[in-house]
């Protein structure tokens, strides 16, 4: 599956997940200011939620679901180069789309986004994986 997201906007991402376990919410409710790469942590202590109440879409950060949500991911491998190259990668394309880039309020400081800078909710991810498994 990662050789097939090579040439994917989610790249880091779909390695990301790889590396940690972390679920897709929780992937979508990360900051950068949840990553200590001094101590190299990852923080997990929010998820996204997205629900959509009649016809319309609502995105919000919530708690995890249980206290055992709340932990600490050791970075393994190369998480260091994912995730500098995501940092790379994102604050170039805000520059590019300045106030076209569509992360703002509680999501300006998310780790993976769209290209646009929507926050990454599991149907993003879904429809990632369904295209990446049909080519």
């Amino acid at each position: 599956m990662l050789d097939e997201v090579e040439d994917s906007w989610y790249k880091e991402m779909f390695y990301f997940m790889c590396l940690t376990g972390v679920r897709v919410g929780e992937l979508g409710g990360l900051k950068w200011s949840d990553i200590d790469f001094e101590k190299k942590v990852i923080c997990i202590n929010r998820s996204l939620s997205c629900s959509y109440c009649n016809g319309v879409k609502r995105e919000i950060l919530v708690s995890p679901k249980t206290v055992n949500s709340i932990r600490q991911v050791p970075f393994l491998g190369e998480m260091d180069e994912i995730l500098e190259s995501q940092r790379e990668k994102q604050v170039k394309l805000k520059k590019e789309l300045g106030a076209r880039w569509r992360s703002g309020d509680e999501f300006d400081d998310l780790v993976f986004t769209t290209s646009m800078g929507s926050p990454c909710s599991r149907y993003i991810v879904q429809k990632e994986i369904k295209r990446r498994s049909s080519e």
